[in-house]
Parts: structure tokens; sequence; C-alpha cells
């Protein structure tokens, strides 16, 4: 996560509870489990790019956090370090994934839009072209967008 890592804290597995970074993924953790953290894993394909478990906040310091390597365990690195890490800014909602703007539009330039609907025939391993719109925009008239012309198939 390029993050500085400010101290080790801790190389006994037995203190994960005490930071906050059980894994909440362990089969034997129950939901609500006191010292469970945040697992974050990050993947591109079938690579783990970045695979943590974030826990509590670290007293009298803002913004560093207990954090140790998810599936780390005890025989194979258990440490838990200090790192600056804000788990606020990291959000499950899709939408703050996405790129909201895909094809970088302005809006104000799109004055003819065509809708050509096709559907797929599974069986005949073919397209079956149904039908096409097509939608022009006029700054004067209400509405502002007509429909200029159909066809179906």
């Amino acid at each position: 996560m390029n993050r500085k890592i400010w101290a080790m804290v801790s190389e006994d597995a037995g203190d994960y509870a005490q930071y906050g970074v059980l894994d909440p993924a362990d089969k034997g953790l129950k939901p609500g489990t006191p010292g469970a953290g945040m697992r974050v894993v990050i993947r591109q394909k079938e690579r783990s790019l970045l695979d943590l478990v974030i826990g509590k906040e670290v007293p009298d310091s803002k913004g560093l956090r207990y954090v140790r390597r998810a599936g780390a365990d005890g025989a194979v690195q258990p440490a838990v370090f200090q790192v600056e890490v804000s788990p606020d800014k990291l959000s499950t909602q899709f939408g703050d994934w996405i790129e909201k703007d895909l094809l970088k539009l302005n809006t104000w330039d799109v004055k003819r839009v065509e809708i050509r609907d096709y559907s797929v025939d599974i069986l005949a391993r073919r397209l079956a072209h149904r039908g096409q719109m097509v939608l022009e925009y006029a700054d004067v008239g209400d509405p502002k967008w007509k429909i200029v012309e159909t066809r179906c198939s």
C-alpha cells in the first residue's frame, strides 16, 4: 500500500485480539468477536496484490492503526505493525470504485443517439436484429429529446 511502517509491536499471534487484528475470515471466529479486524484484499484477476487485516487505532497516535498480513499465521509471520492507514477511505460500495464518466462525454455535445436492439439466438449461433431507434436533441420545444426514426425487424 506504500504506507510507512512506524513500529513493529508484536511477533506473538496470541496478541492479535489485543490489537484488533484477528482475521474476520477465520472459520472459528463468530461475527462480532472482540478483536476482529477489517480484512482488506485487493486482487488483479487471480493474483492477490494486497491482503491485510487492519485493527484498532493506536492510542494517542492519530491515523496509526495496528496492521498485519492476512493469512500469515503464527508459524509463518505473526508480526503486527503500526501503520498510517485510514480504513474510512476503503469503500465496499461498487459505485465508489467504478469510473462514473466512462465515455468522458460532455452532455451538451450529444445531439443524436442511435439505439440498435439485438438479441442473441444461442441455438442458431447468431445475432438477431430486432429494431432501431434514433433520438435527436433540440434546444427548443418540449420535450427536448424527440424520436425521429424507429424501425422494427
